[in-house]
C-alpha cells in the first residue's frame, strides 16, 4: 500500500508533530509512506524518518477577510499545481491530508483515489465542511467532540463518511525523564516547585487566564515558579506577545515566571514539571495533555472538549470547570503540597496514554480503514467495469 501524506503549513505545531509521528508508525506497519509539505521543520523530521518529501508552498487559508488572502489564494494555486506533480509521480493509493487546507488541495485533484480528511479542529466554516464531505471518501475525527462537531453539521455524517480515530503520540518519545537536568537545560530552579503551561501563542490557548491562575498560586505559595512554553507560531498575533508580558509586571511574576521560545519539542522540558495547566476552553483534543501524562506529569485542565476526553479525572490530573481560575490554582496547588499523590497520578497518567493514546494504536486503526477504503473502490471499479461490459453488450445487440 502506498498512500501520500499531505500537509500545508510551513511550521511545526501540534498536527504537524502528529502526522511526522503517524508517518513513522504507518511505515513500521509495512506501508509505503511519501509527502508532499513544505520546507521546514516537518519536512526535514520526515526525511529523517526516511520519509519521500516532496515540497509544495506552505498555505493557510484564514477563516475571515485577511489583507494577505490575496497572496494566500495565489500560493494555494501554486501548492495546487505543485501537488498535482507529486500525486502524478508518486501514484498512490490513498491521498491523507492533514487538515482543511489540505483536504481543499487533495479534492482537486485525486482522480478517483480515496482522500482521507484528518480533522483536528472545531473551528470551521459550515460550507467548506460541506463541501468536502461530497468530496472525500472518509474524515477522521481525533477526538469525540471533533466527531461529535461533524455530525452536528450535518448528522448524516455519522452514517456515512466521520470515523473516530483518537490522536495518539510517540510514548517512547515522551517519556519520564531526569526533573533536575530539565531544569538545568532550560535554566529553571533545581528545587522550587515548577507549575507550566505549553501552548503555542494563541488567544484561545488562554495564556492570559494561566498568568490570572499563576497570581494566585503565587499569593498562596511564594516559591512556587512558573514556565510558558510557546510562541506566535504565524505571527498572527503579534499584540499577545506584548500584553502577555504586561500583564506578566502586573500581575508580579517576573521573578517567577520563564518564558521558553522556539521550543518545537517539548520532550526535554515535560520533565522538569510538577504540574502542567492547560486551560484552554475549546481544545478539540489536548495532545499537550497527552505529552505531559506520557511524561509522568499530572495535569490540570478544563472540562470541556477534548480535554474532557483525554484526562481521566481523579487519577491523572484534575478537570475544572473552563472559567474558574481559583479551582484552577487549588487543584495545582493540591498537586504541589501533596507531592506523593502527585508521583502516582504522574505514574497513572503515563499507562492511561500507553492504553488509549500511544500512535502505535492510531496507526493500527487507519491502517485498517485504509485497507477497507481500497477493498470498497476495488468494488466500485469491478462494479464500473461490468455495468459498461453491459452497456457494450446492449449497444451490439441492439446493432
Amino acid at each position: 500500500m502506498k498512500i501520500l501524506l499531505i500537509d500545508s503549513a510551513s511550521q511545526l505545531g501540534g498536527a504537524q508533530r502528529s502526522l511526522l509521528e503517524l508517518a513513522v508508525a504507518l511505515q513500521a506497519r509495512g506501508i509505503q509512506v511519501h509527502a508532499a509539505v513544505p520546507a521546514g521543520p516537518l519536512a526535514e523530521g520526515l526525511l529523517a524518518a526516511g520519509v519521500p518529501v516532496r515540497r509544495i508552498p506552505a498555505v493557510r487559508l484564514h477563516r475571515s477577510l485577511h489583507p494577505r488572502m490575496l497572496l494566500e489564494a495565489a500560493r494555494f494555486v501554486s501548492a495546487l499545481f505543485a501537488l498535482v506533480r507529486a500525486v502524478r509521480a508518486v501514484r498512490p493509493e490513498i491521498i491523507h491530508a492533514n487538515g482543511l487546507t489540505p483536504a481543499l488541495l487533495a479534492v482537486m485533484f485525486r482522480n478517483r483515489r480515496p482522500v482521507v480528511w484528518h480533522v483536528r479542529d472545531l473551528n470551521m466554516r459550515f460550507s467548506a465542511v460541506r463541501y468536502l464531505a461530497r468530496r472525500v471518501a472518509c474524515i477522521v475525527g481525533i477526538s469525540e467532540p471533533v466527531a461529535e462537531h461533524l455530525t452536528e453539521i450535518d448528522p448524516t455524517f455519522q452514517l456515512r463518511k466521520v470515523r473516530l480515530i483518537r490522536n495518539g503520540i510517540d510514548t517512547g518519545h515522551f517519556c519520564p525523564g531526569d526533573r533536575a537536568a530539565a531544569r538545568r537545560m532550560f535554566q529553571l530552579p533545581v528545587d522550587a516547585p515548577l507549575v507550566g503551561m505549553a501552548a503555542h501563542l494563541v488567544p484561545w490557548k488562554r495564556h492570559r487566564f494561566f498568568l490570572t491562575l499563576a497570581a494566585a498560586i503565587h499569593q498562596a505559595r511564594g516559591d512556587v515558579q512558573f514556565v510558558i512554553a510557546g510562541r506566535d507560531l504565524f505571527r498572527d498575533h503579534p499584540k499577545l506577545r506584548a500584553g502577555l508580558e504586561e500583564k506578566i509586571a502586573a500581575s508580579g511574576l517576573s521573578g517567577s515566571l520563564t518564558w521558553v521560545r522556539d521550543l518545537d519539542d517539548l520532550a526535554p522540558l515535560l520533565p522538569a514539571l510538577d504540574v502542567l495547566v492547560h486551560p484552554a476552553a475549546n481544545e478539540p483534543f489536548g495532545r499537550v495533555l497527552c505529552e505531559a501524562m506520557a511524561s509522568g506529569i499530572p495535569v490540570v485542565a478544563a472540562t470541556s472538549a477534548g480535554p474532557g476526553c483525554v484526562v481521566p479525572n481523579g487519577v491523572a490530573g484534575h478537570l475544572v470547570h473552563p472559567g474558574d481560575a481559583d479551582a484552577f490554582a487549588r487543584q495545582a496547588l493540591q498537586l504541589i503540597n501533596q507531592p506523593d499523590a502527585a508521583r502516582r497520578m504522574g505514574a497513572a497518567g503515563r499507562q492511561h496514554v500507553l492504553d488509549k493514546f500511544d500512535v502505535k494504536r492510531t496507526a493500527a486503526e487507519l491502517h485498517t480503514l485504509f485497507d477497507k477504503l481500497l477493498a470498497q473502490q476495488a468494488r466500485d471499479e469491478r462494479r464500473r467495469t461490468e455495468d459498461s461490459s453491459r452497456r457494450l453488450r446492449r449497444d451490439a445487440d441492439d446493432d
